[in-house]
This record gives C-alpha cells, sequence and structure tokens, in this order.
C-alpha cells in the first residue's frame, strides 16, 4: 500500500475472477506510467472496464481503452441505489414531521391550549 493513499487498484480477468496485477496506489502518478507500459494493441482489445463509481476508474475507459465501455459493478450501483431510497424516505420523513409540527401549533393557537398529536397522548396521561 502507498503511504499516501489508502486504496490499492486490483486489476482481475472478470470472467475468471484470476488477479492480473496489483497496483500500491491508484493514484494518477502510479497509473499512468502503468497503463501507458500496455502495448496499445493490447490496451484496443479491451471490451468492457469494470470498476467502482470512483471517477478516475471511468475516465480510464477514454484515456487507455478507448474501444472498452465503462461499467460500474453490480455491488456498487446497489448500494447507490439504496442510498437513494434512503434520502427519499427521510426526506419524506422530515417534511411529514415538520407537516404535523405546523399543523399541532395552528390546531394549539385554534384552541387556545396545548394539543398533542395522537402518539404523544400516551405519555402525557
Amino acid at each position: 500500500m502507498d503511504d499516501n493513499c489508502k486504496y490499492a487498484l486490483i486489476i482481475q480477468d472478470f470472467h475468471t475472477g484470476d488477479p492480473i496485477d496489483l497496483l500500491r496506489s491508484r493514484r494518477v502518478s502510479v497509473t499512468e506510467s502503468y497503463f501507458t507500459s500496455i502495448p496499445p494493441e493490447e490496451r484496443n482489445g479491451v471490451k468492457y472496464l469494470i470498476s467502482d463509481m470512483y471517477n478516475q476508474y471511468i475516465d480510464y475507459v477514454d484515456k487507455y481503452f478507448p474501444n472498452s465501455v465503462p461499467v460500474v459493478d453490480s455491488f456498487h450501483v446497489i448500494q447507490w441505489i439504496i442510498r437513494m431510497i434512503d434520502n427519499h424516505i427521510w426526506q419524506l420523513l422530515k417534511y411529514y414531521r415538520q407537516r404535523d409540527r405546523e399543523r399541532q401549533e395552528q390546531l394549539s393557537l385554534e384552541e387556545g391550549r396545548p394539543i398533542f398529536p395522537p402518539s404523544q397522548m400516551k405519555y402525557i396521561c
């Protein structure tokens, strides 16, 4: 591992799962010399470049593997989808809590006394 980068770069054959190489860092200073040392004929033969969502990996397609298609691995796609769903749920929760709080305040003003939502009634009695 590189002291300046906590992530190594593992290159493997997607079909067999066999490791091809391991670079000490995913930084450009390490990857640039590695990928340019591979003959262009070999790099041009790469059909797919499967990676996580790290932008540098996706940029490798244009930079080093012009005939390949960038593909984000399924683990990171599912992780991204779950994060988006979680964020949506939290936004809905926030919206409805605020709406209920405003409604409770409005009812309390109209009634001239504190009005508590049904979920809080059990703690008052």
